[in-house]
């Protein structure tokens, strides 16, 4: 069903009321069949694709499905297309990353969201970011005693759930608990402070039809408000014994 000629390209846009897979929200249609099919397009593209790891001399860091990261200096790093996806390339997603980016500032405190600028240059779509010293990925132990880290934890779950609530939609991180704690995944923890490092998905969740929109608000808000609980039960606890 879906070719490198006809898959449905999304430039970035989380704008409301924009699905990717809307052109197939037929009557009768099966858009969870739908939906399957483009996931396998996807895996597979990603699987043949080998990313860009090379940008000028800079220190190749990481990369995803949309951005390849080169570390320029100490103080600064470079997001440039991964060339996974042609369309990371266009004008139109460096636009609709740099609105998602601004969006995201409406709604979270500057100290969470990374310092970045945006610029086309030679026709190269680039992202300047403050490079964040920090962990990727951690586990918030529910043995922490990281008083101020649950303070803006707690501040960033709350500005997480408004934005959620208003914008039917989130940026790219996830929460998960085990049995060691809470994992806040593709976010930097530096100096006890979450940071939001990337402002769009390639594989958007929240905008790909509205049925799975409001599966998976429903979905990330229990586990913002099971997190958003433990903490202030934690931090209700930690007041009293200390």
């Amino acid at each position: 069903m879906f070719t490198v000629q006809n898959y449905p390209k999304s430039y970035g846009n989380i704008k409301p009321n924009y699905y990717r897979l809307s052109t197939f929200q037929k009557p009768n249609a099966d858009i969870e069949k739908i939906e399957s099919k483009f996931w396998e397009f996807i895996s597979s593209t990603i699987s043949l694709k080998q990313p860009r790891r090379i940008f000028k001399s800079y220190q190749f860091i990481n990369n995803g499905w949309e951005w390849s990261v080169f570390r320029k200096d100490n103080k600064t790093v470079i997001k440039i297309p991964s060339r996974i996806f042609s369309e990371v390339s266009n004008r139109k997603y460096l636009k609709n990353t740099k609105f998602a980016y601004q969006k995201i500032l409406d709604y979270f405190p500057t100290k969470f969201v990374v310092k970045t600028t945006f610029a086309n240059l030679k026709s190269l779509n680039l992202m300047k970011q403050t490079y964040v010293k920090g962990k990727n990925n951690e586990v918030i132990s529910y043995n922490t005693k990281n008083f101020r880290l649950l303070k803006n934890i707690k501040i960033f779950l709350e500005s997480a759930l408004k934005m959620l609530d208003d914008y039917q939609w989130l940026p790219d991180f996830d929460i998960k608990r085990s049995s060691k704690g809470f994992k806040l995944q593709n976010t930097i923890i530096e100096s006890s402070i979450p940071k939001i490092i990337d402002f769009t998905a390639y594989y958007d969740i929240y905008r790909l039809y509205p049925q799975r929109t409001s599966e998976e608000i429903k979905d990330k808000k229990s586990h913002i408000v099971d997190f958003l609980n433990w903490i202030n039960k934690k931090i209700e606890y930690t007041f009293k014994t200390s």
